[in-house]
């Protein structure tokens, strides 16, 4: 997320928002190193997370493999555009319409370093088009992914399989 931050701001001006618990010699060194604006926000409570991602113009899922994650859910519902690698199940969360997924690079189970050239160049397209892609953003998540199409995707599993 540094690095990305970091490449971004060589083209325009960017703030990375980081949530959630960091160790303090880690943000100490993240700090000191930085190219990039970098605002730790630590741990918040749930309830401020929808304000949070309605402030923010990019959600990066740097998760690696995520089966499920709610936090991209979440960022879709608020209408944030996602951003992360093409790997475990955030394809099939985030449309191409919605967000960017791109290849991670190199082999992600060794977690070998990732090409971050490739988000860089991903976000810019969601900068450059925000207004579309928040649009499509919330509109998926309401299509898609609210608790209706939830159960319905579920029963429908059931009893495919029961049947």
């Amino acid at each position: 997320a540094v690095k990305l931050a970091e490449n971004l701001s060589k083209k325009l001006p960017i703030e990375l928002l980081v949530v959630g618990r960091v160790d303090e010699k880690r943000k100490a060194k993240i700090l000191a190193n930085a190219k990039a604006e970098i605002n730790f926000l630590g741990v918040v409570p749930r309830e401020e997370i929808p304000e949070i991602d309605r402030s923010a113009h990019l959600y990066f899922s740097a998760e690696v493999n995520p089966p499920c994650p709610n936090a991209v859910i979440e960022a879709l519902a608020c209408g944030l555009p996602v951003l992360g690698f093409d790997t475990g199940s955030l394809a099939e969360l985030v449309p191409p319409s919605a967000g960017k997924t791109v290849s991670y690079g190199g082999d992600v189970w060794k977690l070998e370093e990732p090409d971050i050239s490739a988000l860089t160049e991903a976000a810019l397209e969601i900068l450059n088009n925000l207004e579309k892609y928040q649009k499509s953003a919330r509109q998926h998540a309401e299509e898609s992914l609210g608790l209706e199409q939830m159960v319905e995707k579920y029963l429908k599993f059931i009893l495919k399989r029961t049947l």
